[in-house]
């Protein structure tokens, strides 16, 4: 029974230590990505005309390094207080309208969080009906994308300069692809049926346009996926 204790103590001891660790290496990253921005602000501040008269936005560094040994709902509460100044400021500076605006949340710039909410993915996988067995590798497409979603929160951007995310968003949009190449695919399929050759042009034609959007929408215009997809398309209507 003492050993039982001891050993009980003992473990306890070790996710205490465990824990503590995971909250230093946490307020670390959070600083060091606080510096990365600050010195990328910085930067691009010496290279723009900022609007000096209405310039209201300003954190004076005194102020951050008596943050650096507080705890984290302190610095918290001291960047929401900013975060609500910035808000104001960006609106009142720039043409964005409050809709634009929001644009730059962190629901869309992850894509709606789509490596999150796992109902919105399971929902475009079985949608179009595209045949893919999204299972079919070692993790599943669903996991994979809520592993990319997940390290796309690591406050690590100093080290890795954003690494994190930008592999999230080639994941997102390989996801994507996929589903555009299959549908393409059964387009295709659909084509090579009709025997009147002007109804296949008009048809493939109007597929090309549909790509264009999804290249736009995505910005995947010098993507080479898609590049290759439409020339291969292009080359049925010689």
């Amino acid at each position: 029974m003492p050993n039982s204790i001891a050993n009980n103590h003992v473990r306890k001891l070790k996710e205490l230590k465990k824990m503590r660790y995971l909250v230093q290496q946490e307020h670390t990253y959070l600083k060091n990505t606080h510096d990365y921005v600050m010195n990328e602000l910085k930067s691009e501040s010496t290279t723009i005309q900022c609007n000096i008269e209405n310039y209201e936005f300003h954190i004076q560094e005194k102020e951050l390094k008596q943050l650096e040994n507080q705890p984290l709902y302190v610095i918290h509460n001291f960047m929401t207080n900013y975060i609500e100044i910035m808000n104001r400021y960006f609106l009142k500076n720039t043409d964005l309208f409050p809709l634009c605006y929001e644009i730059f949340s962190k629901n869309n710039i992850l894509i709606k969080s789509i490596g999150h909410n796992a109902h919105r993915t399971i929902y475009l996988m079985n949608e179009y009906n595209v045949q893919v067995n999204w299972e079919d590798n070692d993790k599943g497409t669903m996991q994979n994308l809520q592993e990319k979603y997940e390290n796309a929160h690591n406050l690590n951007w100093k080290d890795n300069n954003l690494k994190d995310i930008k592999i999230y968003y080639d994941s997102v949009f390989s996801f994507f692809k996929v589903i555009m190449l299959r549908l393409t695919w059964k387009h295709l399929l659909y084509v090579n049926k009709q025997q009147n050759e002007s109804i296949r042009i008009v048809l493939i034609n109007k597929w090309l346009k549909i790509l264009d959007e999804f290249v736009t929408f995505f910005y995947l215009k010098n993507d080479d996926y898609v590049c290759m997809i439409k020339n291969s398309i292009n080359g049925l209507c010689v």
